[in-house]
């Protein structure tokens, strides 16, 4: 069975993102997710999901539940973060 090694996305600046475990050596993911007043709450701490493989976090997209986070340089140089859906997330493999 393949690995994955990496999973990548382009920002609009044309440079490549990807996966990167945080602080606490876990890929980060949100959930999708709508509050009782129909506002998208995605983004906040609440919907992070912590996995500890790349298997794991692509298993997750692959339900299309759940944005994942990748990190990247924009246009400027500056390192970013950007949550991206499985449409665009391109997995590489061993």
């Amino acid at each position: 069975m393949k690995k994955v090694k990496k999973l990548t996305a382009l920002h609009s600046s044309g440079n490549e993102f990807s996966a990167e475990k945080n602080s606490n050596g876990k890929y980060v993911l949100n959930k999708k997710t709508i509050n009782e007043k129909g506002e998208n709450i995605t983004n906040n701490a609440i919907c992070k999901v912590f996995v500890d493989t790349l298997d794991e976090a692509y298993a997750l997209l692959k339900t299309n539940d759940y944005l994942i986070n990748l990190v990247g340089y924009n246009a400027k140089g500056k390192k970013v973060r950007g949550l991206r859906q499985l449409s665009v997330v391109t997995p590489h493999y061993y």
